[in-house]
């Protein structure tokens, strides 16, 4: 068969779906399967990328002429695909897929309109907040035409169920399926500590990477940020401000992350949101102590006092006392990091989910 994979961010980027699809597609040729990617990156190219071919848009250009270009090329290599795969640009695939009507998979992983309204505003509010909000004209009017897109969709997937369920509240959709993320399997490193705790993730508001800065300041805390965003800058000046031991390396390869996470004692994630993330399950996998926000992408996975601690990211006391404890106790953290590491090795090992997402793609979901 011959596939199109579709996704905003692709390595050197770093996320969710550019971890996902270069995954996805060098299983599926490996299988046998003809694979195209088609992504935005810096300036236009094509290249050979493992074991398929990557075309690239230059996502730097006027916004117009991008979306047209993408759409031209998505139209174009369209007519040799059986199957679409989208992890996002949902839009100019469901245009360009319009007349064709190819069979499509969208694996949706967030809020885009949350997530617009949150960048826009600066406002606290949580995506499960937002479902039940009255929206500007602006925020309903990008529901509309989202929505259309994903009707476009043959079948809907989301890594949570939580997920699922607010994906299924915009629109009676085709069919909404869950497929949890994974990853690499591996034994814990054993590596000398560097930093006391770290961050992986897109800096952006509702990741909370502010308050985590705060409290490494005030209990003068080593803290490693791995990743870039609009609020990159900004938690710099904040950690200069407080004097506060931060070390940012900015935008890394996954190879890098994997490098970095078992230099820390403990992996931190207090987002307002998450789907589920591919960096909280390589940090259980690397042996990391867990602190996360009780929203439903980690609170599903962090068992609280059995492989983590869950806390109320809103409360930045309740954050720092977890942090303080899991530091001071190291016995208490390392039969954490153990439940953890065996969850995600028994539960989310990429090589099996990565197989219930092609089975699903490739029209066989009834042996799922």
């Amino acid at each position: 068969m011959n596939f199109l994979l579709i996704t905003g961010i692709f390595p050197p980027d770093i996320g969710g779906p550019a971890v996902y699809v270069p995954k996805l597609a060098d299983t599926l040729a490996r299988k046998g399967h003809e694979v195209q990617v088609i992504t935005l990156g810096q300036g236009n190219s094509e290249e050979n990328f493992q074991n398929f071919k990557v075309h690239k848009i230059d996502r730097s250009l006027f916004k117009p002429l991008r979306i047209f270009l993408t759409i031209w090329k998505i139209r174009k290599e369209i007519s040799n695909s059986d199957l679409i795969f989208a992890n996002g640009l949902f839009i100019e695939t469901s245009i360009a897929n319009l007349f064709s009507r190819k069979r499509s998979v969208y694996k949706i992983v967030g809020d885009p309109i949350w997530e617009k309204y949150r960048n826009r505003t600066k406002s606290k509010i949580t995506l499960d907040e937002y479902q039940s909000t009255t929206k500007h004209w602006k925020s309903f009017f990008q529901r509309i035409i989202f929505n259309w897109a994903f009707s476009r969709a043959s079948l809907i997937t989301t890594p949570s169920i939580s997920l699922a369920k607010v994906v299924s509240s915009w629109k009676p959709f085709n069919g909404v399926e869950v497929i949890e993320n994974g990853t690499s399997c591996h034994s814990i490193y054993d590596e000398e500590k560097e930093f006391d705790l770290i961050v992986v993730s897109r800096l952006v508001s509702w990741k909370n990477i502010d308050k985590i800065i705060q409290i490494s300041a005030r209990q003068s805390l080593r803290l490693l940020v791995c990743g870039d965003g609009p609020e990159y800058e900004n938690l710099q000046s904040l950690s200069k401000k407080l004097e506060a031991k931060v070390t940012f390396v900015g935008q890394v390869q996954q190879s890098e992350v994997t490098r970095l996470l078992p230099l820390a004692h403990i992996y931190v994630q207090i987002s307002d949101y998450e789907g589920l993330s591919f960096a909280l399950l390589e940090a259980m996998m690397s042996g990391l102590g867990i602190v996360v926000s009780s929203v439903p992408g980690n609170s599903d996975v962090i068992g609280h006092l059995h492989e983590g601690l869950v806390v109320n990211q809103r409360n930045i006391g309740e954050v720092e006392d977890a942090i303080r404890l899991l530091l001071s106790d190291s016995k208490l953290r390392h039969k954490l990091s153990e439940n953890a590491h065996k969850l995600v090795k028994r539960r989310y090992c990429e090589t099996t989910q990565i197989e219930k997402m092609i089975l699903l793609i490739e029209g066989n979901f009834e042996n799922y």
